[in-house]
Parts: structure tokens; sequence; C-alpha cells
């Protein structure tokens, strides 16, 4: 049985895990063990807490313990990685953890016998240097096209909305556990304490609604983003998003025409 693993569950990560389970694959997703992606109604990261999740009409069900057989579902875990590819042998490897700023090591099996395809997403991968091939996760024209060389550094301001971009946005000023009583959806005022980072009370950057907001109990790396404000109240915020979109069926494709679908 032929598995693909996903290393990261963000709206990328999922967005991609999703394409790859309605075209009949049997998929793995890989992540800590309480997430901290904000965008959590975009993607399956909701199944690290809930133990199960629908996005866009496919499940996720988190599993704790090895557990790889045809299974119906996406399968979640915080299984050590190692583990996994010992036990499920995965044919694809997508890394989707989007590090933005730092460039990825290639894992140790990469260059060892037990060496899946390795497909990589987001700023810091070279093909044929820490991945078997790239794709594209940047805004313009060559958004979800495989990539030969590298993959563009992270680079500009997120999205504008009303006047503001990073401003609606909330980067954790250090590691730590994450606490909070307000969910995706919500309305918050401008300087509102909306969570504590373990002692530290969050502030809400603007008035809106919440985009994104990090799980309660998430465990945050520092600079992670944990708050995005929504001051139109219209922008997307459950279900896929159309660059994670644009970013999946990039990856279906070059799997395909490598004949790995």
């Amino acid at each position: 049985m032929d598995y693909i693993l996903v290393l990261g569950c963000g709206d990328i990560g999922s967005a991609v895990a999703h394409q790859l389970k309605t075209n009949g694959c049997q998929v793995i997703i890989s992540d800590n063990r309480f997430p901290a992606h904000a965008r959590c109604e975009m993607g399956f990261v909701n199944a690290f807490y809930d133990e199960t999740c629908i996005l866009d009409g496919i499940k996720a069900t988190y599993v704790d313990v090895p557990q790889f057989q045809r299974n119906a579902t996406v399968l979640t875990c915080s299984i050590d990685v190692m583990h996994i590819m010992s036990i499920a042998k995965p044919r694809v490897v997508i890394d989707a953890r989007m590090s933005k700023r730092l460039i990825a090591t290639p894992p140790a099996w990469w260059s060892c016998g037990m060496r899946p395809l390795l497909i990589g997403l987001g700023p810091g991968f070279t093909t044929a240097q820490n991945c078997d091939f790239a794709i594209e996760t940047a805004r313009g024209e060559f958004l979800g096209a495989e990539v030969l060389g590298s993959t563009k550094v992270l680079e500009g301001d997120p999205l504008t909305v009303h006047g503001l971009s990073r401003e609606r946005i909330v980067y954790s000023p250090s590691a730590g556990v994450w606490h909070t009583a307000l969910n995706v959806g919500g309305t918050v005022s401008k300087d509102d304490v909306i969570g504590y980072l373990d002692a530290e009370p969050i502030r809400a950057p603007a008035s809106g609604t919440l985009r994104g907001i990090s799980r309660n109990t998430a465990h945050v790396r520092m600079n992670q983003k944990i708050i995005e404000v929504d001051p139109s109240h219209q922008l997307k915020r459950i279900g896929i998003g159309e660059r994670p979109l644009k970013v999946a069926i990039g990856v279906i494709h070059a799997l395909k025409k490598k004949h790995f679908l």
C-alpha cells in the first residue's frame, strides 16, 4: 500500500493532503501534538485537538499509535517521522512546514537507501540539494509551479486589508503555551486581551473578525503567527483558501507528470 506523508498541517499542507485524498491516495499528516497554525479552520489542525475534523468534505482522524492500513480518512499524527518512515514506508514525502526564513535541512533518510520522493514547498528549497523538486508558494504568476532551481525567498508583507498588513497580525514574542477562550470567527476590538502566552497577555492588534487564532493549549514557537484579524470581516476563514489550493493542484500535476499518481 502506497502512502504519501505530508509534513505540516497548516493551510498549505492540509490543502495538499485534501487534494491527494481526493485523488485516491492514502495520506498521513505529521505535525506537533498541539500545532499552533492560526488558520485552523482552513486546514486539518482541529483533528489534533478534537480527534477528527472535516475540511471541504474530506475527514481527518488523529491516531496516537501507528495504524497505517487502508483508510477512508486522512490520518493525522505526531508520531516520530523516522518511525512513520519505517512502518508506513511512504512513496512520497511532502515538506509543507513552511519554515519561511530557514533553509531546509535534508533529512537523514534522504541520503540513504530508504528514499521516497521528497517535495519541498515554500522558501528554503533547492532542487537536488535538499529536495527532489520544489513547488513555488509565493503569490504571483509562478504560484503552484514546479521549480527547477530554488524557490523564492520570503519577501513582502501580508495581504493588506483596509490599509492594514502586518498591523493586523500578532507573531508570538516568545515560545510558550497559548491560552485563549476565543475561536476563529469571533469579533475583537483593538487592544482587547484575547489570550495569554504562558502568563503574558496578548492583545488584539486591530478591530475586526478573527480570521486566524491558534487553538487553546497550542505549543507556540517564537515569532510564530498566532492571531490574524480581518478588519473587513469579509476574508475567507473556513475551508481551503485560493492560494493553498493552487499549490496543492501544482503538487498533483507534478506527481502525475512523474507518474507517481
